[in-house]
């Protein structure tokens, strides 16, 4: 496998690539990325551990030590 390297000589710096526009501004990496996913991964580890519980008919549903645990993993 082949691989182009590109050299530049003193003094040539490579242009910084343009700043991404539009929807991908929120989905690479980054701080506005973690605004929406935060809460977004909050609330499908709540749904899954309140849907398991619900399921297996643990009670109480909301038990605050499991709901940690999940929150911390994902």
């Amino acid at each position: 496998m082949a691989v182009d390297v590109l050299e530049h000589g003193p003094g040539v710096h490579a242009a910084a690539p343009p700043a991404p526009r539009g929807i991908r501004r929120f989905t690479r990496g980054g701080w506005l990325r973690a605004l929406w996913t935060t809460p977004l991964a909050f609330g499908i580890a709540t749904g899954i551990v309140i849907g398991a519980r619900e399921g297996l008919g643990y009670e109480p549903l909301w038990s605050l030590e499991t709901l940690i645990t999940a929150w911390t993993i994902v």
